[in-house]
């Protein structure tokens, strides 16, 4: 298997999703609609307090604190960020029952069975269908 490809035109809550798990913010990079971010949080960083693109690989991306729904936006645009317990369209075609992760490319999603060395494994959710993504973060802080 290979990381989702995801079409940002089609990322959209299903479901589930209230003010306890949507967070607005700024971009601190330009991103889409269904990658996983991070509220940078780092003291002095151009970009605290802004959102990042995740990274598996990157032990200063390794985290994620949601999901983009915005569908484009650039450096400094606001956008929207859905977490656990929200349930999506991703914009891709899931497995149903397979539990996805923060992917070791920058931005991006893969199944379980892609985690490959050095990856922090970060689990995102679950699909409960061949379109719907329920959001259930969890870093495990295990280092493949």
């Amino acid at each position: 298997m290979a990381d989702l490809i995801i079409t940002a035109a089609n990322v959209k809550p299903i479901s589930g999703t209230t003010q306890q798990n949507q967070q607005t913010g700024v971009a601190g990079e330009a991103m889409t609609a269904g990658q996983p971010v991070f509220l940078d949080r780092t003291s002095g960083s151009p970009t605290q307090g802004r959102y990042l693109k995740s990274d598996a690989n990157d032990t200063t991306r390794a985290m994620c604190d949601g999901i983009c729904i915005t569908q484009s936006a650039a450096l400094g645009q606001p956008i929207t960020v859905v977490g656990t317990g929200a349930i999506i369209d991703i914009g891709a075609t899931l497995t149903t029952g397979f539990l996805y992760v923060l992917s070791g490319n920058v931005g991006m999603v893969a199944p379980t069975a892609d985690i490959v060395a050095s990856w922090r494994v970060i689990v995102l959710g679950a699909s409960l269908a061949t379109n719907r993504f329920k959001i259930n973060l969890w870093d495990t802080t295990a280092i493949r």
